[in-house]
């Protein structure tokens, strides 16, 4: 068993560590637990959905299409199952983290132990800021070629189909970031320090999940592997689902009005190209806002594995001491997790934490204190 003579600093890859209960075999049985538990679920829903066939002749014919072998996702009926059923995985996810007492579950959300709502929000209007223009560009482009496929689709479609879109799909690309980018990161993590590895070695399991040619195969493991970035070099996945968000609500909402096929599984150059270049604008306005903003990168944490790193204080394996300094870029070693953190580097005794955060008397968030409790400028 594993302790420190003082707290240690934990990057997010690294949070099951920070747990004093943590066993190397507990994140496995999170991930059974959930995979029983989403399993249960989906034979739920599709009994639902055999009931209602049954139940109601007039919805035979929709049901025929969903059990089609050919899965249509401009039917609004097939495009809301396969959404929903992604977001199962979220719920599942938490109610086995939970039920196997594996950590708090607010450390699946980021470093200060919760999901930080105000900084998800401005990360996706950013994306959004991103991917609205470059895409009109693209369609411009596109049309200019004479290569632009436009569909024709019933106005009532194109309303089902955007009212799904704007109800299921952020729950969606949450439910798929906490599972590739939370879970999965931080299984890795546990078992290995650099996060390279937690951003890399679930990549190939998410390309999987989508059935796309080479380019879009490379498209999709470019944008795993940014969300992936960005959930380390954040300390949370709230960046990684902002994009998520506003990448498929854009896509989505654009195949709704015919713009697009929505079973296409080809991307062209051009469209790899367009991808790539907003992730990339992305990636560097996002953390250079990060940076401005001070969000927590790291968890401070002490009594790691159950000891006891300062003999003057009784900690539970969950405590916190005060945040870890926030890292400019290249200012931290990626490798540089769990190291022992030297008293000097701890928060003044009149910085508190709340969450993970420092606060001044005041509470408010964020603020940087000195040793002597003085907000800093």
């Amino acid at each position: 068993m594993t302790t420190h003579s003082g707290p240690t600093v934990s990057n997010y890859h690294r949070l099951l560590r920070s747990d004093a209960r943590h066993r190397w075999w507990r994140p496995l049985l999170v991930g059974l637990v959930a995979a029983a538990l989403y399993t249960a679920a989906m034979l739920a829903i599709l009994l639902v959905v055999v009931i209602a066939g049954l139940a109601v002749p007039a919805w035979e014919p929709v049901i025929d299409r969903v059990w089609s072998d050919e899965v249509d996702l401009g039917d609004p009926v097939t495009f809301a199952l396969l959404l929903g059923s992604l977001v199962v995985m979220l719920p599942a996810l938490v109610l086995a983290t939970r039920l196997t007492g594996s950590r708090p579950v607010g450390l699946l959300s980021s470093v200060t132990g919760r999901l930080r709502s105000r900084w998800l929000v401005s990360s996706t209007l950013l994306a959004f800021a991103i991917w609205l223009p470059a895409m009109a560009v693209w369609f411009v482009v596109e049309a200019a070629a004479g290569t632009l496929e436009v569909r024709q689709v019933a106005p009532a479609t194109t309303l089902t189909l955007l009212v799904t879109t704007l109800a299921l799909v952020p729950f969606q690309a949450a439910a798929e970031e906490y599972v590739f980018r939370g879970y999965l990161a931080q299984l890795v993590g546990s078992w290995l320090r650099h996060p390279a590895f937690a951003v890399l070695l679930p990549t190939p399991l998410f390309v999987l999940g989508h059935g796309y040619d080479t380019l879009g195969a490379i498209d999709v493991a470019a944008f795993a592997v940014v969300c992936g970035w960005l959930t380390w070099r954040t300390g949370g996945l709230e960046a990684a689902i902002a994009v998520h968000i506003a990448n498929n609500v854009v896509l989505m909402s654009l195949s709704a009005v015919g713009l697009g096929d929505p079973n296409a599984t080809d991307t062209s150059p051009l469209g790899l190209g367009v991808s790539l270049g907003m992730m990339a604008v992305f990636t560097v306005l996002v953390t250079r806002r990060a940076d401005s903003l001070g969000i927590a990168r790291t968890r401070l944490v002490v009594g790691v594995d159950g000891g006891d790193p300062d003999p003057g204080h009784r900690y539970d394996g969950h405590e916190l001491d005060g945040t870890a300094e926030r890292q400019g870029p290249g200012e931290q070693d990626p490798a540089e997790v769990d190291r022992p953190v030297h008293r000097s580097e701890r928060g003044g005794h009149g910085a508190a934490v709340v969450g993970g955060e420092p606060v001044d008397e005041q509470g408010r968030e964020g603020q940087r204190l000195d040793h002597g409790g003085r907000q800093q400028p």
